[in-house]
């Protein structure tokens, strides 16, 4: 294994070639040269020609004193803020969960939950991108898809509930009676 932490000057070309090669690399930062950096290296590769005494407590212990080390070291904050950025939680997009669940029988709460928010929050949000809440518009939008299904399928009423995010035919004709001041089984009867 070559003495890539030594004094002598072939040693010191090879960290700087690696640190050339790094900043290549969009996603890369590297840290300037220091002691405990190099102490820490050296360490690894002690322990990693020793793999006798190379344990699992003992890789979690040299992860933890590098996760300690780097803020340290890294005085532009930049690798500090890429490792922050690791533990961001992401929130998908309330209009793509809406779309990908609106037929199904997911409550409010549930869509809330998708979207990493708070019931109160994802319905001040959802009022504010969609213009009326949130029932209101999935309701809407099932029973647009149920009047489409009643007249130009031959699925059964039961069948359509389900498709439409009802799990019960009762609730589903009493909704559906409640939009369009019909039955679903009358519109269906008029249609043919």
């Amino acid at each position: 294994m070559p003495d890539v932490f030594g004094n002598n000057g072939e040693s010191r070309s090879v960290v700087k070639e690696s640190n050339k090669t790094l900043k290549q690399h969009p996603s890369a930062e590297c840290l300037q040269e220091s002691v405990l950096l190099s102490n820490y290296m050296r360490s690894i590769i002690d322990y990693i020609q020793k793999s006798e005494v190379f344990s699992e407590p003992l890789v979690v212990l040299k992860i933890r004193e590098l996760v300690e080390l780097i803020p340290r070291l890294d005085s532009s904050g930049r690798v500090a803020k890429m490792l922050g950025q690791l533990f961001i939680r992401q929130q998908p997009k309330l209009q793509e969960v809406v779309q990908a669940h609106l037929y199904t029988s997911l409550k409010l709460a549930d869509l809330a939950f998708l979207c990493h928010m708070s019931e109160s929050t994802f319905t001040r949000k959802f009022k504010q991108v969609y213009g009326c809440s949130a029932t209101k518009y999935i309701a809407s939008k099932r029973m647009e898809k149920a009047q489409r299904l009643i007249l130009n399928s031959d699925l059964s009423l039961t069948e359509i509930a389900l498709e439409c995010g009802f799990d019960e035919l009762s609730y589903f004709s009493r909704v559906f009676k409640q939009h369009y001041q019909v039955a679903p089984s009358q519109m269906r009867k008029k249609a043919i």
